[in-house]
């Protein structure tokens, strides 16, 4: 059951109380998959390899 909703036609997205509206800055954790609202500083200093 996803905690996401979405209201396409309104501009803007409910998460857990937070609204996100369309032009809000969010952040992708690409490892967890954790959404952030808002600006965060970018992990440049640490480099991954992934073995397919």
């Amino acid at each position: 059951m996803s905690k996401l909703k979405v209201f396409e036609s309104e501009g803007y997205a409910a998460l857990e109380g937070q609204t996100i509206r369309a032009g809000d800055f969010i952040c992708i954790d690409g490892w967890t998959g954790a959404l952030y609202h808002g600006k965060h500083e970018r992990e440049t200093d640490r480099f991954y390899s992934i073995a397919l």
